[in-house]
């Protein structure tokens, strides 16, 4: 069966006062383990990774690559990240979805060079619900 090509954009950028990354074709994004993950039109391909032998890691990095087709080929190569608002973020906690995740830490990381305070706050009073990919990526600057 085939898939609607994804839209991209002509080039990659990333626009932090409007939380959104445009993704361009051929833009390579290094996961997990080594692998890389190549947008292309027809959607997004698995290469790479530390160990051959390693199928848990091939699989985690396929299912990240199916995961982020399924968000370009809806966000037409535009992805604003997921969560806005406190409520937002604590509604995402729990998903085992790598780029939601990734979008709460790139959110509040990016909150945090506004109000380091309140992002301090929060992470340390939502650490025990929170993955600790968003952790890290919250925690960045401050």
């Amino acid at each position: 069966m085939l898939k609607t090509p994804i839209k991209l954009v002509d080039s990659s950028s990333l626009n932090r006062l409007s939380n959104s990354v445009n993704i361009a074709s051929d833009m390579r994004i290094a996961v997990n383990d080594g692998y890389i993950l190549k947008v292309k039109q027809q959607g997004v391909e698995v290469s790479g990774g530390n160990d051959p032998y390693d199928t848990e890691a091939y699989m985690k990095a396929q299912k990240m690559a199916g995961s982020l087709s399924t968000l370009l080929r809806n966000a037409c190569g535009n992805m604003h990240t997921v969560a806005y608002s406190q409520e937002e973020l604590v509604n995402n906690f729990g998903s085992s979805e790598f780029f939601i995740n990734k979008a709460i830490g790139w959110s509040l990381r990016d909150y945090s060079e506004t109000n380091q305070d309140w992002v301090r706050n929060f992470v340390e009073t939502h650490k025990d619900k929170m993955d600790k990919l968003s952790i890290r990526e919250a925690s960045k600057y401050l």
